[in-house]
């Protein structure tokens, strides 16, 4: 293998916000607009600030698109994901200047091209969706069947004011009703030998889960189920392919920083492939008992005591204020817990007694 580049971030200012730049010696590796879906989500721990020749072209060919014009050129890229993403960035690349496309199309081109019958539009849209260099690699020109302007991680304001640029016909086009953000997620806990798979996000500075441990998952994205969900994101964080898994609970986090978020709660313990490294974060197997002892979610001891204790399909609610987990209910009835006084070193709350047979109370 040859040697590992070192990778480098600059800003741009653009009209529709900041967007940060990363490169390398060949490339491009990501373009993001600030605070958006999957912000800097390959960006290598180890990256520097600084100035390399292909952020003076990005920027160049930044200018003339945000002034209403086409480039004639493109910046070098090097675009990091599977083979799977990279055949369909490379379908992204293709299409013209001010024009659109929907996912089934491109889901068709991606059938013909790995000689297949028939190909899932949610898969191409997974791939569509973590495309990292925004705006240059245009995932913007692509829309619903029904024409409805969905699936943008940037926003769908962006996306419209982005065609809009183009004078792409965005009259025939819609925007989804306004209706409450609902996010929907999926994490993973596989088991083997007495261990889980356990992901320490360390990777991504604007990551909710900083340095916390978790399992594995990530956003429902447009058309999946939450098993779509489930397989893509346990095959692009870990390599490995789900065989079998167990739908354990729903676990609603409701916290006055990040939101209201669903989260389906799986486990598997068969799978087939190779374990792969994973970019958000390292992945490590920990023995069951010593998860706990971990920086950890407050409320995922909660859900792990169930997980061991083998309880019945669950549904636990989480209420976080800042990192404090300041509710918990459980099938509706709501659980006991004390915290320990700030600077005590007892921590912040703790569960007391088992889960009795009927569910909704720790008892003593």
């Amino acid at each position: 293998m040859g040697q590992k580049q070192q990778q480098y971030t600059a800003v741009y200012q653009s009209p529709l916000g900041s967007m940060l730049l990363a490169g390398d010696e060949t490339g491009l590796t990501g373009l993001w607009f600030e605070g958006q879906k999957y912000y800097a989500n390959n960006l290598d721990p180890d990256h520097r600030e600084g100035e390399i020749p292909v952020f003076q072209t990005a920027r160049q060919w930044l200018d003339i698109y945000f002034s209403g014009k086409e480039p004639d050129f493109m910046p070098p890229l090097h675009l990091m994901g599977t083979p799977f993403q990279l055949k369909v960035w490379n379908l992204l690349l293709k299409i013209p200047y001010g024009t659109t496309t929907t996912y089934g199309n491109l889901a068709a081109e991606m059938a013909g091209i790995m000689g297949r019958d028939h190909m899932s539009a949610q898969a191409v849209g997974g791939a569509v969706g973590h495309n990292p260099v925004s705006v240059i690699v245009p995932c913007h020109r692509v829309t619903g069947a029904d024409g409805s302007l969905t699936g943008y991680a940037g926003g769908i304001d962006k996306k419209i004011r982005l065609l809009d640029g183009e004078g792409a016909d965005t009259k025939k086009l819609s925007t989804p009703r306004h209706r409450p953000a609902i996010r929907l997620t999926t994490l993973c806990y596989l088991e083997k030998d007495g261990k889980y798979l356990m992901l320490h996000r360390v990777s991504k500075e604007n990551d909710e889960n900083k340095d916390k441990w978790i399992g594995v998952g990530g956003h429902v994205e447009n058309g999946e189920s939450p098993e779509d969900c489930l397989a893509r994101e346990v095959k692009e964080e870990t390599g490995l392919t789900l065989t079998s898994y167990r739908f354990r609970g729903l676990v609603t986090f409701v916290s006055d920083q990040w939101g209201t978020e669903y989260m389906c709660l799986y486990t598997a313990h068969d799978w087939t492939g190779e374990q792969t490294g994973c970019d958000e974060g390292v992945l490590q197997w920990v023995e069951k008992e010593k998860v706990s002892g971990l920086p950890v979610w407050e409320g995922d001891k909660i859900f792990f005591r169930l997980l061991t204790q083998e309880a019945p399909f669950f549904s636990l609610k989480l209420r976080y204020e800042g990192d404090r987990l300041a509710e918990a209910v459980l099938d509706g009835k709501r659980l006991d817990f004390w915290s320990g006084q700030p600077g005590s070193g007892d921590g912040q709350q703790r569960l007391t007694g088992q889960l009795p047979r009927e569910k909704g109370r720790i008892e003593e």
